[in-house]
């Protein structure tokens, strides 16, 4: 089998466990796996909420630099426009030429994927690794769709566990209301907003 990267986009808005945990477990059932990219959107994304683009992503680089098999992209942040899922992986493509890319998901994101730009064009270049939200029966949902069907041996499955339940939106929300976060992110997160928080705390 190929060697492969696994890339990640998201908003991390701020990187939490879920995120960590989500690139440990790709490394572990994916032996051909050597690297996980994680994408932050930049700030032309537009999202309520949303931090700075160089502070999510020196959050980021602060766990990836931690961890021998993580890595955080600037891809999107440095470009001038705001780029598709497709574009971002061409790029990372271009630059990994040796590397099959898969690309992470949940499975809400596989409910709509058909309603991705290029999606058809990112399922026959690339191969797409869904993790399972809320029991979703995921051989279901492609065997069941007509966009995805003829793609099933594109996309791979992988039933999350536990730890996944965590979200940044809660994290923000601990943080605006000065109740205890340290138990939501990892060590390197905690340690850099304390010393950098940006997040507006409730008056």
């Amino acid at each position: 089998m190929r060697k492969a990267i696994a890339v990640i986009t998201g908003t991390f808005n701020p990187m939490q466990n879920a995120h960590v945990n989500l690139g440990e477990q790709v490394l572990n059932k994916y032996a051909n796996v050597e690297k996980v990219i994680y994408v932050p959107v930049s700030n032309q994304y537009v999202k309520s909420d949303l931090q700075d683009s160089e502070y999510r992503f020196q959050i980021l680089k602060a766990v990836c630099d931690a961890r021998e098999n993580f890595e955080v992209s600037r891809v999107e942040i440095d470009n001038k426009t705001q780029l598709f899922t497709y574009q971002t992986l061409d790029l990372i493509k271009d630059e990994y030429k040796e590397y099959d890319i898969y690309l992470v998901i949940g499975s809400d994101n596989l409910k709509s994927f058909h309603t991705w730009r290029e999606y058809e064009y990112i399922l026959e270049n690339y191969k797409v690794i869904v993790f399972s939200r809320d029991e979703d029966n995921l051989e279901k949902i492609v065997a069941e769709s007509k966009y995805l069907a003829k793609y099933a041996n594109r996309i791979l499955f992988v039933i999350a566990n536990n730890f996944l339940n965590v979200s940044s939106t809660q994290v923000r929300n601990n943080i605006k209301a000065g109740k205890e976060f340290k138990h939501l992110v990892p060590k390197e997160v905690y340690e850099y907003i304390l010393l950098n928080n940006k997040y507006e705390k409730e008056s």
